[in-house]
């Protein structure tokens, strides 16, 4: 244990040192003014007495305790207002988790996008310390917000999505010649290519919104689709996944609708168990804790964090000691007056 304002202690006890020295010497300087007086006679028979012996001891001896009593409240609150403490060292870990949430926003899927949102929105309240990303996609792809472990930022984002089917610029059409609130659509920027519902490209350039490639991190992308393409990709799903695969991405996949049945369904869930994941259903109620499992047990990579000092407060032996002798100083002195 050890004190973090050391001198508070030291300051007391010169205090104390010199209050000492101040009543030494007025009491010398009273016992030489003492000698001019006169004394009394037959004095000597009365401090013989016992009754004044009795007492004249137990006012020495409660007026003693009361001055050390005095000093160890004192003395216990110079040591509470200087804080004991003690520290450690605690080796820590930090989650190396990141999490690329890529949504289709193709016609077919307008109908689910919402609850597709409201799906990414319960996943993210139940992570914790994951670095959490967003992109869009139909013909081409477009970032909502880049990896961040700000979860209030990415409720927020969510959450204007869901209610608005857009995020709030505020006066930027004033900028193109219009009044008024603008709103961005959820799909702006993802139809710049031809086609529409490009799954392999949506999937890889969700796979390279991953940063710092050397790091050793676990990287997952939840994909959300209903893989019904509708053109001709820059590369196909089978190449996509391959990509993922080479860059250490387990994919994990959201369909809409209630079942898990048709061509293209089943080959989505075939191409994400390659990368070690796996397709759930939007209906069922289970799949957003299922995906929450997996990539939380199967792909828990912890690494060292940095050391962190842990300050621990100890007042309350110092305090109890403190407030006891201050307690039994009222009550000697109580005593003493009666």
């Amino acid at each position: 244990m050890e004190l973090v304002f050391v001198w508070l202690p030291l300051v007391l006890a010169a205090f104390l040192v010199a209050l000492l020295a101040v009543f030494v010497f007025l009491r010398r300087k009273r016992t030489r003014a003492d000698a001019d007086t006169v004394a009394a006679a037959h004095t000597d028979r009365f401090l013989r007495l016992p009754e004044y012996r009795r007492v004249y001891r137990r006012v020495i001896l409660q007026s003693s305790a009361m001055f050390v009593l005095a000093v160890v409240s004192l003395g216990a609150f110079a040591v509470v207002a200087a804080r004991p403490i003690t520290t450690d060292v605690a080796d820590t870990e930090r989650v190396s988790r990141d999490i690329v949430l890529c949504l289709d926003v193709s016609g077919s899927m307008t109908s689910t996008d919402a609850k597709i949102i409201d799906r990414f929105q319960e996943l993210v309240r139940q992570f914790q310390g994951e670095r959490i990303a967003l992109v869009v996609w139909d013909s081409s792809a477009a970032q909502v917000f880049p990896l961040t472990d700000d979860y209030p930022y990415v409720q927020q984002e969510l959450a204007a999505i869901g209610d608005d089917t857009g995020v709030d610029i505020g006066d930027l059409g004033d900028l193109f010649g219009g009044g008024g609130e603008s709103k961005v659509p959820l799909y702006a920027g993802t139809g710049l290519g031809e086609g529409s519902s490009l799954i392999g490209d949506g999937l890889a350039s969700c796979v390279l919104r991953f940063d710092i490639p050397e790091l050793d991190r676990s990287r997952t992308v939840i994909l959300a689709t209903d893989n019904q393409l509708a053109g001709t990709p820059l590369i196909g799903l089978d190449k996509a996944v391959d990509f993922a695969i080479e860059q250490k991405v387990r994919v994990y996949g959201i369909a809409p609708g209630g079942l898990l049945a048709g061509p293209e369904l089943d080959e989505l869930e075939a191409e994400t168990k390659r990368t070690g994941g796996d397709l759930f259903s939007l209906g069922d109620v289970d799949g957003g804790q299922s995906i929450v499992d997996k990539v939380l047990d199967d792909q828990a990579t912890a690494l060292n964090g940095v050391p962190e000092l842990i300050i621990t407060d100890h007042p309350g032996f110092p305090f109890v000691v403190g407030v006891l002798a201050l307690w039994s100083v009222v009550f000697v002195g109580w005593r003493l007056r009666s």
